[in-house]
């Protein structure tokens, strides 16, 4: 399908060039097979790729134990070698760097989903409808007690971020390559990446996938795991919801501490006028703590908010998707937010030149 205006092509598009991207934080003995695996899968399509490892500070052992499969079954490779463990969306980010074709795919370091469903979801992506595919494994095959644990999970990944969908903790995405370069992420938000690539206002959207049986106790939630994943949900929520708006927040939060505070002092007084003692009465203490507090908390926000409106220019809340000419109503290029804010000063200095006498 075309434009209105321009004309039919009715020759097949050409395939896109595509990076895979496989993060390995823990030792691996089939770490070779899982990558002929996918190798299979991929060489089987039409797409010109390549594989990123990164090594996750697992030594120059694990290097040895990949490169061989490396070599044979991928015509382009890399492995990224980290001297330390880091977090992984440290080693996630250094392998996304390294991407240089036009579709990212990130694939889980173990067989989590059937890898036939790699190709599908490339497609979605490649046809322009979707700049972000997620997978969805459905239906689950894991034990009932860690499926219901991760419907409760999703669910309030759903309703937190107000992204619609069902399966956050599958690591398999496939996204353009200007998201990469667009949505920063840190510490363990890698697993709400299409939730934040959402908040950019890029096109977001999952497929069902085939759930295999997963062999690593990853596929299990375990009560530190849930606790850990709920305080990620914490951060999502701060970071989705009042990063433009700090006072917001603090504003609503300590305005609500500052009048209790008030109130209960403006009793005790009242009540120390009609003749009751202030001295058996810890009431007084408690007000002026909440007015210490509430007023640390409205002032927190206006911090942050002097904070945002500093960096305002720097910070990018949304992406430009296409730009029509007015002359001829074609599609030209994405261009990036700062070339606007150039254009803007540029056309504003061209204004005054033009007032000044």
């Amino acid at each position: 399908m075309t434009e209105s205006g321009n004309a039919t092509d009715n020759r097949d598009p050409e395939p896109s060039s595509v990076s895979f991207v496989l993060v390995f934080s823990e030792y691996d003995q089939d770490a070779p097979e899982i990558i002929s695996t996918y190798s299979d899968e991929i060489l089987g399509g039409p797409h010109e790729f390549e594989l990123i490892v990164v090594n996750n500070g697992l030594g120059a052992g694990f290097n040895e134990l990949v490169k061989p499969v490396v070599r044979t079954k991928v015509p382009h490779g890399q492995i990224i070698h980290l001297h330390e463990a880091a977090d992984e969306s440290t080693a996630l980010t250094q392998g996304l760097r390294a991407c240089s074709r036009d579709i990212v795919v990130v694939l889980p370091s173990y067989i989590q989903i059937d890898p036939t469903a790699i190709r599908p979801m490339i497609q979605q992506v490649e046809s322009g409808e979707l700049d972000c595919v997620a997978s969805w494994r459905d239906p689950r095959c894991d034990r009932r007690a860690a499926a219901t644990t991760s419907r409760v999970f999703n669910s309030l990944a759903r309703k937190i971020t107000g992204c619609d969908l069902h399966d956050v903790s599958t690591t398999l995405r496939v996204m353009r390559r200007r998201i990469v370069e667009d949505v920063p992420v840190y510490g363990d938000l890698y697993r709400f990446l299409p939730a934040l690539v959402a908040k950019r206002g890029y096109r977001v959207g999952e497929m069902k996938v085939r759930h295999v049986s997963e062999r690593v106790r990853k596929g299990d939630y375990r009560m530190g795991v849930f606790v850990r994943r709920l305080l990620d949900l914490l951060s999502l929520f701060f970071i989705t919801k009042f990063t433009n708006k700090p006072l917001r927040l603090f504003g609503l939060v300590g305005g609500a501490v500052l009048i209790a505070g008030l109130l209960i002092t403006a009793t005790t007084t009242i009540q120390w006028f009609l003749g009751q003692p202030l001295s058996d009465r810890p009431m007084l203490v408690f007000g002026v703590v909440l007015i210490v507090l509430g007023a640390q908390l409205f002032s927190i926000g206006l911090i942050g908010e002097l904070i945002i409106f500093t960096h305002s220019r720097e910070m990018k809340e949304y992406h430009v998707d296409q730009v029509y000419e007015s002359r001829t109503c074609e599609t030209s290029e994405a261009i990036d937010v700062h070339d606007l804010d150039d254009i803007h000063l540029h056309v504003q200095t061209e204004m005054t030149e033009l007032i000044d006498p």
